[in-house]
């Protein structure tokens, strides 16, 4: 009996061994960057190590851990030092991409690594946090061998260099038979074409400047931004000098001017619910503005809104209610056209000065009619100023006689009805696109787009038409793509803000804050930066998120130096939802109580753009197919072209509410160009769409489009509104 248990015991321990011994296998974790930078990397050395290091562990498990935007986990097992299938999956690795050491942390932070990376910290805030004892391996001759050895010293971990002499020599014989740089205005500038003519290969210049045209193309010239042409025997010092078309913009005084505001007057001609009152309903009794507009128009308050003993002057009205204790409520006056001076009701001077404006130069008797103005119908024309509603005044000397004698409104706008067949660019009928598409499966279009890429780098183009193929495709690779533009141009904050869109529209919120700090890092006072600081997703508590953005609001805490002025009216509208939302989770004691009522549209459009000099015009078509444009050009207002150019404000919103509203929209986008023409980089656009803004049935979506070529015209998105 007992040899029989014996024997029981001794075969179960036989059948166990193995899952015994792969339980006690110890772990190693090797951590693989696959960027684009780590394409060039002394791969014979790496795996030298390697053997040396599994003939010492040769029992052992690997969890390989390949990062760059994504972290993709493999497991292998390692029996008497062999390691061949790990060994074939490291030489066979695809580089793609930027690579974010913040996505890496979560897998490694306290734990012994062995990391192989160049240390190209493209973002400064990205960090490495690895546990002691790790080791830290370069194998490209163009890495950042003082971050990395700056990050073992901190993380109490080992470096190595694994690039040899040989390979440097070889990388520096590889290097540019021709390298210069392009300074426009004498300023370095990104993104500049360069070839050597007869050729058609393109580089561009980088983040500083310079160009490298590779060995082997052969030329006597050099052709700079395809208009500029130079002997490369008078280049000197390889250094390109251009001349932009650019002008500084001044600030910008409205004086008079009797052309009438191309603003419509009626319903059929705007497609909103606007309303005129006409000179018969002006009677003598009328010895003031304010009295004849007084309860004329439905949502609008005259006379100084609540305020009491205020100034009755109509420039103190009000389009529906009081909203906001901190910004200014009143609405804008235009006569003929020209805006007068706007009354402020966030000046705490209520008994005149230069808080309150005047309206008592305009004679009633003169006046032809009066049409107020909301939402839209408001800002399409006079932009942020017309956020709070507008009074058109027309003057009996505004209006003139037609060809038959009947009294014809100049102001009035004829011809805005939409052509549904007008012909609008379409993303997959651009030029790499349609090469990618004619592939016969995914794994020939990237075959396609890597032989594209050795002509194209520094193409932001070429980037961003692939992302939008790859992107129906493999979400994962359209991003790896998408961020080479960070591999190529770091600090190039047109740019970084082109990739934190896509990023953000992806929902990969971490990588898109940390592209959001480099932009502070190089831009300090960059208003849009601010803004996306406090909105951009984080895992920070709510009430903390809430305090945060209402610091930003008041101008406290790390954010006193800061004038959100510009900004505020959408940043008000954004914590009040916030605070709808989490009302539950937040304690709002300590801030302005008006905060804490919500607003309701029936939709919401937040537009955001990545280049301040690009000028273009957002049309928007309603359910009536009338369209209206607003266009940011140092024609249509310099003033807010300035704004974008100083400060980097480049957002506005347009809100949509009432029974006008209810149907089909349709945004369309036109790019006009960029103000300096030496700067060749794409437009790109953002928006945020809210359906039902502020209800419990709120919808959000975010879309973002590019466009590359001037005066090319794209359909932002179509929503219907319920």
């Amino acid at each position: 009996m007992l040899a029989r248990k014996f024997t029981f015991f001794f075969l179960l321990a036989f059948v166990l061994a193995p899952v015994w011994a792969q339980n006690g296998l110890s772990t190693v974790v090797i951590c693989w960057d696959t960027s684009k930078s780590m394409e060039v990397r002394a791969i014979e050395e790496e795996m030298s190590y390697l053997e040396k290091l599994f003939k010492e562990k040769k029992e052992t498990r690997v969890q390989l851990l390949l990062f760059g935007m994504d972290v993709k986990e493999r497991t292998y097992q390692i029996r008497q030092g062999n390691w061949s299938k790990l060994k074939t999956d490291l030489q066979n690795v695809n580089y793609e991409g930027a690579a974010f050491y913040s996505a890496l942390n979560p897998k490694i932070e306290n734990r012994k690594v062995y990391l192989f990376t160049d240390g190209l910290q493209l973002l400064k805030k990205d960090y490495l946090l690895l546990g002691e004892g790790s080791i830290i391996l370069n194998s490209s001759p163009k890495g950042n061998r003082k971050f990395l050895n700056r990050t073992a010293l901190l993380n109490r971990s080992e470096f190595q260099d694994l690039v040899s002499e040989q390979l440097e020599t070889k990388v520096e014989e590889e290097e540019a038979q021709i390298r210069g740089t392009v300074f426009v205005d004498n300023e370095r500038l990104a993104n500049i074409p360069v070839r050597v003519k007869g050729s058609d290969r393109v580089v561009y210049t980088d983040r500083q400047g310079e160009y490298v045209i590779p060995e082997g193309i052969e030329g006597d010239s050099i052709i700079v931004n395809n208009d500029f042409t130079f002997a490369i025997r008078d280049i000197q010092d390889r250094e390109l000098f251009l001349k932009s078309r650019i002008t500084q913009l001044d600030e910008v005084v409205l004086t008079e001017n009797k052309k009438v505001s191309e603003v419509s007057k009626e319903e059929e001609g705007t497609g909103y619910a606007v309303q005129s009152i006409g000179k018969e309903e002006l009677t003598t009794v009328n010895t003031n503005l304010n009295s004849a507009v007084r309860g004329r128009f439905s949502g609008v308050t005259t006379g100084g809104g609540i305020q009491s003993g205020a100034d009755q002057d109509l420039s103190r009205f009000i389009v529906r209610g009081q909203s906001s204790m901190l910004l200014n409520n009143y609405g804008l006056i235009v006569v003929d056209g020209v805006p007068i001076k706007q009354s402020n009701s966030a000046s705490s001077n209520f008994q005149g000065g230069d808080a309150i404006a005047s309206t008592n130069f305009i004679d009633p008797a003169l006046i032809e009619d009066i049409t107020v103005l909301k939402g839209l119908a408001a800002t399409n024309r006079f932009g942020s100023l017309g956020s709070n509603g507008v009074l058109l005044i027309t003057t009996k000397t505004a209006v003139t006689k037609g060809k038959n004698g009947e009294i014809v409104d100049r102001a009035r706008l004829t011809d805005n009805i939409y052509d549904e067949n007008e012909a609008l660019a379409k993303p997959q009928e651009a030029p790499f696109y349609q090469l990618l598409k004619a592939a016969q499966n995914p794994q020939e279009a990237y075959q396609t787009y890597s032989s594209l890429q050795e002509l194209n780098q520094g193409n932001i183009a070429f980037y961003l038409e692939s992302y939008d193929y790859f992107s129906k495709q493999n979400k994962s690779l359209s991003i790896s793509v998408l961020t080479n533009i960070l591999e190529y141009y770091p600090e190039d904050i047109k740019l970084l803000r082109t990739v934190e869109f896509y990023l953000s529209q992806a929902g990969y919120d971490q990588q898109a804050r940390l592209v959001n700090d480099q932009i502070l890092e190089i831009s300090p006072n960059n208003l849009h930066a601010y803004y996306k600081r406090v909105m951009l997703p984080d895992d920070k508590a709510v009430q903390t998120q809430m305090e945060t953005k209402y610091a930003l609001l008041k101008g406290k805490k790390k954010f006193k130096e800061i004038n959100a002025q510009p900004i505020q009216k959408t940043l008000v509208r954004d914590i009040k939802n916030y605070i709808e939302k989490n009302r539950a989770a937040l304690n709002v004691n300590s801030i302005d109580s008006y905060l804490a009522n919500n607003i309701r549209y029936d939709a919401r459009f937040v537009f955001e753009w990545n280049n301040p000099e690009a000028e273009f015009e957002l049309q928007f078509v309603n359910p009536q197919d009338r369209y209206y444009n607003w266009g940011y050009s140092r024609n249509e207002d310099a003033q807010r072209v300035n704004l974008g150019l100083t400060n980097g404000y480049m957002l506005e919103e347009f809100e949509f509410y009432g029974k006008e509203s209810i149907g089909k929209w349709i945004v369309n986008v036109k790019y006009l160009g960029n103000i300096s023409e030496a700067d060749q980089t794409p437009f790109v656009l953002k928006c945020v769409v809210y359906t039902d803004f502020g209800k419990p049935t709120e919808q959000r979506k975010e879309v973002v489009v590019h466009l590359s070529n001037r005066h090319q015209k794209q359909n932002v998105l179509e929503i219907v509104v319920n």
